[in-house]
């Protein structure tokens, strides 16, 4: 059976469950000539990197790197199947915590495809390993007029 989830409502469950999943923020202190900044969540797990204008950063003021883990262990409960959805709630739940404004995000997620390879043990028999596959998505905030 298929259940078709509208935008607003895929919103609200992520919010509610990044308020449980991740709570507050720490926010490793700005050091001059550092473009990057450490983000916690409460429970000590590295979530995300801050970059500020730089290399990194693709023509945003303030870049949200996401953890890859961090995206993993989300997946496992939530898919990832509304990326736009889920760059401007992350964005919007940085800002209500933090209150630090960010223009972009980036992550990887899970395309739902495996990659298959052979590898060899020490009596050379191969065996066979199944890989997941991610792609990169960023998206940045348009400008307001």
């Amino acid at each position: 059976m298929k259940y078709i989830i509208s935008k607003d409502q895929y919103r609200r469950v992520l919010l509610k469950f990044l308020d449980s999943f991740i709570g507050d923020f720490d926010v490793e202190e700005f050091v001059k000539g550092q473009p990057r900044r450490d983000v916690r969540a409460s429970n000590g797990d590295e979530f995300a990197y801050l970059w500020y204008k730089g290399p990194a950063t693709k023509g945003c003021k303030r870049e949200l790197s996401l953890e890859k883990e961090f995206t993993n262990d989300f997946e496992s409960f939530i898919p990832i199947n509304r990326k736009k959805v889920f760059s401007e709630v992350i964005l919007e739940y940085f800002y209500l915590k933090t209150g630090i404004k960010c223009d972009c995000v980036e992550f990887e997620y899970f395309t739902g495809k495996y990659d298959e390879f052979d590898t060899y043990d020490d009596d050379e028999i191969p065996i066979t390993v199944t890989d997941k596959k991610y792609d990169r998505y960023y998206y940045k905030k348009p400008k307001k007029r």
